[in-house]
């Protein structure tokens, strides 16, 4: 049974370590949640157990004794399993975008809209131009396709879009914008909401309460405002290689404010999907 998992940049979930093309086993009681190997029938699904961010996506195969969560099938475990390749973001949003045509009405042309009103939506489009936006908390957004639009307004959303000149923005708090495409926009006024751009010449601006930003092109801005009290005390603007408070910008580093000065956080090792 084809199904998708999501792993940490080292490739491990809960601290198992998997590779490409090895198949995994074990003898006894398969568990969900406990024991056996997990995965996902429907890959948006994946993002509900870990983050988008820093992570990877895998093509799996699951066999022997399969358990699936129900009614909903949010989450699989099997006695066996296969790693059948990793994909790229973009594949990834068009394993989603794929799986949803099968049995959710979607449009995959260009100049598409999309628009979702409740709770636990779920929109994709692989066609350019298009637009998606979600009022309802925990939405997911994916676009493929090129100079795309994204907007959510509910809680704990998440938006990330591969082509190039796309716009992103979430106004709900937790809300978590990713962009792999050149020359993006994303922003953010949500609280403890997390913004990454991958491309080149994107903008990523977080102005809302403990949100971080990070950027992975030396020309990308990131924008990040300073609030106390709820009270905006600054707002900055800055491209890799520039300074704030006497810190200098780099590269996919995650920074934000915490009682006013600048915090960073470099890549760690660890997590679980």
């Amino acid at each position: 049974m084809k199904a998708y998992k999501i792993v940490d940049k080292y490739r491990r979930c809960h601290n198992h370590k998997y590779e490409i093309g090895k198949v995994y086993k074990i003898t006894g009681k398969v568990e969900l949640f406990s024991r056996g190997f997990h995965a996902c029938i429907d890959p948006f699904n994946c993002l509900d157990y870990k983050s988008l961010f820093e992570s990877r996506f895998f093509e799996v195969d699951m066999r022997g004794e399969v358990i699936h969560e129900e009614p909903s099938r949010r989450k699989s475990v099997c006695s066996e399993l296969e790693v059948l390749r990793e994909m790229t973001l973009d594949e990834y949003i068009k394993c989603c975008h794929d799986y949803m045509e099968q049995g959710v009405e979607i449009v995959s042309g260009n100049y598409s809209i999309l628009f979702a009103l409740g709770n636990y939506s779920k929109l994709a489009a692989s066609g350019n131009s298009s637009t998606l936006s979600a009022s309802g908390d925990f939405s997911k957004l994916a676009a493929s396709g090129n100079s795309s639009r994204l907007s959510a307004s509910g809680d704990f959303s998440q938006l990330f879009v591969s082509g190039d000149d796309n716009q992103l923005a979430a106004s709900g708090d937790g809300s978590k914008l990713a962009a792999s495409g050149d020359f993006s926009k994303l922003a953010v006024s949500g609280n403890n909401s997390q913004i990454v751009a991958s491309g080149k010449s994107s903008i990523a601006a977080n102005i809302g309460v403990g949100g971080k930003v990070k950027v992975s092109d030396k020309n990308s801005w990131i924008v990040l405002a300073d609030i106390e009290d709820g009270v905006v005390r600054r707002v900055e603007a800055k491209k890799p290689g520039q300074k704030i408070d006497g810190i200098k910008i780099e590269v996919d580093v995650w920074y934000w404010f915490e009682n006013g000065k600048l915090k960073s956080k470099k890549k760690e090792r660890g997590g679980s999907c």
